[in-house]
């Protein structure tokens, strides 16, 4: 083979070998393409604990659990009996927002969140609806540990009222009493932790808050008086979407 005919083919060796070498960058860039049907498992960022939504439990479906034989709606995991067993067992924590209110009520001063009678309150029906909820998880067995809640009073009140204590915590209050953005984004991420924290063993806990803070923490919409069960899991890279209403 003659000098002209070996340089020509060693040039294009190298050229063929940095194509396959781009294309193999191109190929590394691409994401890989998840398994069909696989579902998103996780809700967090690699500096902090992860968990996930299992299922969403209106106030009244609580009574009929132990006989319902659903099963798990898109973006749930367990549903009915499955989801009452899984409960027993403890590890969950349960956010419930709060029960029904008086929307002709606003929250019209937010100094004194001890002062119930400048915020939205609890109407009769959503007194009723709360203790229906204590009392179906209680009568289900259902174990409940630590329960926190938001600080103003119809989150109180929920709370007292299904379960007869409760822990009030400004990480569950809602976005009107923060100070700042800052203060929003600090309270989103603490509610993230409480999704985020395990139970002590065989219990489950409960948080009773607000719309606008699970949206933004987890991305999920309640109708009030709703409840939305999470695992804890362990560290994991993926993020929340925020969403919705107060």
């Amino acid at each position: 083979m003659s000098r002209t005919r070996r340089t020509f083919s060693h040039g294009r060796t190298a050229v063929a070998r940095i194509a396959l070498g781009l294309f193999a960058m191109v190929l590394a860039a691409i994401p890989a393409a998840p398994v069909l049907g696989q579902t998103p498992e996780t809700v967090g960022t690699p500096e902090m604990l992860a968990f996930r939504l299992v299922a969403q439990i209106k106030a009244e479906e609580w009574a009929t659990l132990e006989t319902a034989l659903a099963t798990p709606t898109t973006g749930e995991f367990l549903a009915g009996q499955e989801l009452l067993a899984a409960l027993r067992e403890g590890g969950y924590v349960i956010y419930v927002r709060h029960a029904i209110t008086d929307q002709s009520q606003t929250d019209s001063d937010l100094s004194d969140l001890a002062n119930c009678a400048t915020q939205r309150n609890l109407t009769e029906e959503g007194r009723a609806q709360a203790q229906l909820i204590g009392e179906s998880i209680g009568a289900l067995a259902i174990p409940i540990g630590e329960i926190q809640s938001s600080e103003l009073c119809r989150a109180r009140e929920t709370a007292e009222l299904a379960f007869g204590r409760v822990t009030q915590t400004p990480d569950l209050s809602s976005f009107g009493t923060a100070a700042s953005e800052t203060d929003v984004n600090a309270r989103i991420e603490a509610l993230r932790r409480l999704l985020a924290t395990p139970p002590v063993s065989g219990t489950n806990t409960v948080l009773v808050g607000h719309q606008f803070n699970i949206g933004d923490a987890a991305g999920v919409s309640l109708a009030e008086g709703e409840a939305a069960i999470f695992l804890p899991l362990g560290a994991a890279e993926a993020s929340a979407t925020p969403s919705a209403t107060s």
